[in-house]
């Protein structure tokens, strides 16, 4: 399983590209998230970016939902044809073809390829070309869902914004890889999560690497005290600052 980084930042991190990550199993394909400023990252950073087979949405806040029309607008000018397969919580068809309608009219009117949507509940299990996507409920100021991806006895997740559930936790047991949004250092901002709390989720879960992304733009400035963190943690878990464009396999 590739795994490529497309953005790090939260919304307004001017240094960073919105969160965005790029999965590869041996069959699929699949953007997770793509805010205001993924989509051209995306472009600029991913070698064939007409062969994404799903884009999966976390939640419905901008940082995470409003770079959709411009990835579909692109798709369209490479004269597009493949299906994509939009995969996020319920009411989630409803809010993109909104988006694009605002962004450009007539967008969906002229596509040259197919958009098939899936709204799940948390804990659902949907299978996509041989790969299970499971959907693990995130605690965030709005829904939010959690994505966990098993292919070929390799496990993946991805939190969105927020706390993972109990649920997600447990999912994440012997996990070779997790991304965890942490928005502060150790400061329990309502709606997110911490470093710290992502640590002594590394520590429970025994997972194999933990990347930590969407850090407060502040937060990021102040490296040496969150590499001190590292220091002190004595996790067997690998801790990964991933920037835009870092690829890892699993």
């Amino acid at each position: 399983m590739l795994i490529q980084f497309i953005g790090v930042g939260e919304a307004f991190d001017e240094q960073q590209n919105n969160t965005s990550i790029f999965i590869q199993t041996g069959n699929l394909s699949i953007l997770l998230d793509c805010g205001f400023t993924a989509a051209s990252s995306f472009w600029a950073l991913n070698p064939k970016p007409l062969l994404l087979d799903a884009l999966f949405i976390s939640h419905l806040h901008g940082d995470h939902c409003f770079g959709v029309p411009h990835l579909l607008l692109r798709f369209y000018e490479h004269r597009r044809t493949k299906e994509l397969h939009i995969i996020g919580s319920i009411g989630l068809k409803n809010h993109i073809l909104q988006l694009m309608d605002m962004s450009y009219p007539n967008l969906r009117n002229k596509l040259t390829f197919s958009l098939i949507f899936h709204e799940l509940n948390p804990d659902q299990t949907f299978n996509l070309k041989n790969t299970n996507l499971i959907t693990l409920q995130t605690n965030h100021s709005i829904p939010c869902l959690g994505l966990g991806i098993e292919n070929k006895g390799k496990k993946f997740y991805y939190s969105g914004d927020g706390v993972p559930s109990q649920t997600a936790i447990e999912f994440c047991n012997y996990a070779e890889f997790i991304v965890l949004e942490t928005y502060k250092v150790n400061e329990n901002i309502p709606g997110h999560n911490s470093i710290l709390n992502a640590f002594n989720i590394a520590k429970k879960t025994k997972c194999q690497q933990l990347a930590l992304v969407h850090l407060n733009r502040n937060e990021r400035q102040n490296l040496p005290k969150i590499l001190e963190l590292f220091q002190i943690t004595a996790l067997k878990t690998k801790i990964v600052l991933p920037s835009a464009g870092s690829i890892f396999f699993v």
